[in-house]
């Protein structure tokens, strides 16, 4: 098939696609809006060496990668949970963040998503508070330290849910929706054997048309035609 022959099999078949886009757009909006929302508080830690012969490279990868590492495992939940509130333990908080980090920027971001937006902000200060700690607690006792890791940026209260958001699941379902009936609808017309014009029945059979009769029932007389001649083949 061409190009234009998929371009007429969408605008012959575009009912079929507007509907699949408004069935898919609206499923997901009303899904989207029935789902709880979730808060993401975000808290960022600075990760800095003052030997620059060391914190370089791939070094400060590994590094950065390694201590984000150890701030998702379930036994730093343990440690981080008594801050957040009391009674609060490394069971209930583990999982909780996601820290992602940047070695370009020598920073890891510490992200905590949650119904609730206090929460989230609390586990969030919790676990950078905590680690920061931790990780300047381990290096007590040396000379010299050439890690230095402290919190830049306190994570706030979100204003506003982070996810879902109906409008924007709605959209991409619209889209999605289309796409797919848009290839749906290029389906149907390859496995379509009908003629449908006397210049489709010349181009498939190579013969000249001597005539064809415009009505509603050309169609039908054309496709039993196609029919026939393939029956003699």
């Amino acid at each position: 098939m061409e190009l234009r022959t998929y371009f007429r099999a969408v605008v012959r078949r575009w009912p079929l696609i507007v509907l699949f886009a408004l069935l898919a757009g609206s499923v997901a909006y009303g899904y989207a809006s029935r789902a709880p929302r979730l808060y993401r508080a975000t808290a960022q830690l600075s990760v800095t060496s003052t030997d620059l012969d060391f914190f370089k490279g791939e070094a400060v990868q590994r590094l950065l990668n390694n201590y984000a590492l150890r701030m998702r495992s379930r036994a730093f939940a343990s440690e981080y949970a008594p801050r957040v509130a009391p009674g609060v333990g490394g069971g209930d908080v583990a999982g909780k963040v996601r820290a992602v980090a940047a070695p370009s920027e020598y920073r890891i971001g510490v992200e905590v998503d949650d119904i609730d937006p206090v929460r989230a902000q609390q586990i969030a200060n919790a676990a950078a508070f905590s680690f920061v700690e931790k990780i300047r607690t381990e290096g007590a006792g040396r000379e010299a330290q050439a890690i230095t890791i402290e919190v830049l940026e306190q994570a706030e209260i979100p204003g506003a849910p982070f996810s879902p958001r109906p409008r924007r699941d709605a959209l991409g379902a619209v889209l999605a929706g289309a796409l797919l009936a848009a290839v749906l609808a290029i389906l149907l017309e390859s496995w379509d054997d009908t003629v449908r014009s006397a210049a489709e029945a010349r181009i498939i059979y190579g013969w000249p048309v001597l005539a064809s009769i415009p009505s509603t029932h050309q169609r039908g007389i054309l496709h039993v035609f196609s029919r026939r001649q393939r029956s003699r083949h």
